[in-house]
């Protein structure tokens, strides 16, 4: 029976490492979209009952809360290139926006429907969210320096 090279096993160590960093990456961006579908659908009730500044406030507090999971995560997922960081700022925004949009957007017909007042602008408010979930990320990057 011959035994593997030491070179292959190496060479196999950092590959299956590196795969499962890929994972990891992905598995994170995938937690947070569902993260954010979900206070996109638990969003419907307050956007009817509650006042706007105090929505917007809590929008903050779950951008930030969600951005600094996902900074701290992305932080530490070692082997990430250039296009994973650049993928990751365009990709978590943009999937955050179009949630709430289309959420915000059907509570607003169904504000309609029940003869409720709709005080919050659905753009506004994505936009707010989606600002507030990449500045822990953008923040993290500057303290620790660029992309690597």
């Amino acid at each position: 029976m011959r035994k593997t090279p030491v070179k292959k096993i190496s060479a196999y160590k950092a590959f299956a490492y590196k795969t499962n960093q890929e994972i990891l990456y992905w598995m994170t961006l995938l937690t947070l979209v569902i993260s954010t579908l979900v206070v996109s659908v638990v969003l419907v009730p307050l956007l009817l009952v509650m006042d706007p500044i105090p929505l917007y406030a809590l929008l903050v507090l779950l951008g930030v809360t969600f951005g600094s999971v996902f900074a701290l995560l992305i932080r530490d997922i070692e082997g990430l290139q250039v296009h994973h960081h650049v993928l990751a700022l365009l990709f978590l925004p943009t999937i955050s926006i179009l949630a709430l949009l289309v959420i915000i957007t059907i509570t607003s017909k169904a504000a309609d429907i029940l003869t409720i007042p709709l005080r919050i602008s659905p753009i506004t408010a994505a936009l707010t969210y989606a600002t507030a979930l990449i500045i822990p990320y953008l923040v993290t990057k500057k303290v620790t320096g660029s992309v690597e």
